[in-house]
C-alpha cells in the first residue's frame, strides 16, 4: 500500500515537474517569440498604411501634373486681365487695333493719372466718408481712367464696345457712355458717335501718368 502511494505522489511529483518546465519554457521562449511576432505585423501594418498614403499622394500629384497647362493658361490670363504694371502704351494700341478690326474712328485717347479702387461702403451701413472709403481700398489694386471718341455706324460701334468689354483679356470698367450724331464721312458711312470714359486696372502702383493724348486717330477702312 505505502508502496503504491509513494508511486503515486512520483507520478504526481513528475507531472507537476513536467507541467513547471513547459509553462518555463512558454515564459522564457515561445511568449517572447509571439510578442515579437506581434510587434513584427504591427510594423508591417504601419508600413503598408504608410506605402498606401505615399501611392494616394503620388496619384494625386500626377492627376495635378496633367492640369499644369489648364492652371498655367488660367493665371496668364488672370495676369492679363489684371497686370502687374500699367502696360498703357501696348493697352491704347490695342484699342486702335480693336478699331480698325471693327471699322470704326477712335480718337481722342488720353489717360490719366492711376489711383487706387475705393471699396464701396458697407451694406447697412450710413455713406461712407471719403477718408473712410480710402481706408477700405484694395492694398496694390489701382484704377486709370482713360477716355476716348469711338464714331462709326451703329452696328460696327456696337461691335467695338463688345470686343472692348468680351475679347480684349484686359479687365475695364466702362464708368460713362455717351452717344451722339457722328460725321458722315466716318469710315462705314458714320452716323454715330460714342464718347467713353472708362478704367483700366493694375495689380501694382504704376508709374505717375500724366494725360497721354493719341495724335493720331485709328480709322477702320
Amino acid at each position: 500500500m505505502i508502496t503504491h502511494r509513494a508511486a503515486r505522489l512520483w507520478l504526481i511529483g513528475g507531472g507537476v515537474a513536467v507541467a513547471l518546465i513547459l509553462l518555463a519554457g512558454w515564459l522564457m521562449f515561445v511568449s517572447p517569440q509571439h510578442s515579437q511576432t506581434s510587434k513584427t505585423n504591427a510594423q508591417l501594418t504601419s508600413a503598408k498604411l504608410q506605402d498606401d498614403a505615399l501611392r494616394q499622394r503620388l496619384a494625386d500629384l500626377a492627376a495635378e501634373n496633367k492640369n499644369v497647362a489648364k492652371y498655367t493658361a488660367a493665371l496668364a490670363r488672370e495676369q492679363a486681365a489684371l497686370p502687374g504694371n500699367d502696360g498703357l502704351p501696348d493697352f491704347l494700341r490695342q484699342l486702335q487695333t480693336i478699331g480698325t478690326s471693327t471699322l470704326v474712328t477712335v480718337a481722342q485717347l488720353s489717360a490719366s493719372a492711376p489711383g487706387p479702387v475705393a471699396a464701396a461702403a458697407p451694406t447697412g451701413t450710413a455713406q461712407a466718408s471719403t477718408t473712410q472709403v480710402a481706408a477700405t481700398a484694395p492694398s496694390g489694386i489701382y484704377a486709370i481712367p482713360i477716355s476716348l471718341s469711338v464714331t462709326g455706324t451703329t452696328d460696327h460701334v456696337i461691335q467695338f464696345v463688345q470686343q472692348l468689354q468680351e475679347v480684349q483679356p484686359r479687365a475695364v470698367l466702362v464708368t460713362q457712355a455717351t452717344l451722339g450724331q457722328g460725321a458722315s464721312s466716318a469710315p462705314g458711312g458714320g452716323g454715330t458717335s460714342l464718347q467713353l470714359s472708362m478704367e483700366a486696372f493694375v495689380a501694382a502702383t504704376p508709374a505717375a501718368t500724366a494725360a497721354t493724348p493719341v495724335a493720331a486717330p485709328t480709322s477702320g477702312s
